[in-house]
């Protein structure tokens, strides 16, 4: 189940997706495959145009038609998701949501960096889809943050306020425009390796990172026990968390509070 504030954010994602994506359908045109759009909102002046999908232009509006498609399912289906549970209509944020200024990953750097970054030997080096990862718990971790639809890059380099981190993996949640990272303590149950991860963690502080805003520690006491169902509820929590603050930016206080009462978390 969605929590309140996530779902609005999603919802309004999608709809921007929908406003600003043209429309059509792929069929053909003497006897090539062509993609028709019949709605373009980089050019409402021109109704209707038609592009030969081997074309640039035709593969490009191919797979904006497609997205568009796809846009279209996900919002219909938040939407059933919404009225299942609420009796009032979702709360539509405007996108971009323009709110670089306070990230500490923007966007733009998190796609600038380069993965695989951190000089420390891996002695167990585990490859996946062409990135290094160091343990299975970080490559199960890695699958489940796929699964929810998210980018994602592996010990990336980050210099932020005089500490120099490479966290396990970043992701990048779209709806909320956000780069979260992430830190695998797998072996919490050891006391040295305990000692460390508190090291790290203090480091992240140091930069300016807070837990959930900006960064999730997934602490695990067995190595061999890897909950997914946990650390994707890590995951929604941080999400939700950052949608309550967004929506808090760009509403009324008297809205707010009432999103705010409504999206409770229980954990």
């Amino acid at each position: 189940m969605e929590y309140r504030n996530t779902l609005q954010l999603k919802i309004s994602y999608q709809k921007h997706l929908l406003d600003t994506l043209p429309q059509g359908w792929i069929g053909k045109y003497r006897g090539k495959p062509a993609v028709y759009v019949t709605h373009d909102p980089e050019r409402p002046d021109r109704c209707k145009s038609r592009h030969i999908l081997t074309s640039k232009t035709g593969r490009k509006m191919a797979a904006a038609v497609t997205a568009y498609k796809k846009a279209l399912n996900a919002y219909n289906s938040l939407m059933a998701q919404w009225k299942s549970m609420f009796v009032d209509e979702p709360v539509i944020i405007p996108f971009p949501l323009n709110n670089e200024e306070s990230l500490i990953i923007t966007p733009s750097a998190f796609y600038a960096a380069s993965p695989n970054q951190n000089p420390k030997e891996n002695k167990t080096p585990i490859t996946y889809k062409g990135q290094i990862l160091r343990s299975k718990n970080e490559l199960l971790a890695v699958q489940e943050i796929e699964r929810m639809g998210f980018e994602w890059k592996t010990e990336i380099m980050l210099f932020i306020n005089g500490q120099t981190l490479y966290p396990d993996v970043t992701f990048f949640v779209p709806y909320i425009n956000k780069v979260i990272a992430l830190e695998t303590d797998g072996m919490m149950g050891d006391e040295s390796y305990e000692y460390k991860s508190h090291r790290r963690r203090n480091k992240y502080f140091k930069a300016g990172f807070n837990e959930f805003d900006d960064v999730i520690f997934f602490r695990i006491t067995n190595y061999y026990e890897f909950d997914a169902s946990k650390f994707r509820k890590l995951i929604e929590i941080s999400c939700e968390i950052n949608a309550t603050a967004i929506i808090e930016s760009k509403t009324t206080p008297r809205s707010y509070t009432q999103n705010l009462v409504s999206s409770r978390i229980q954990v």
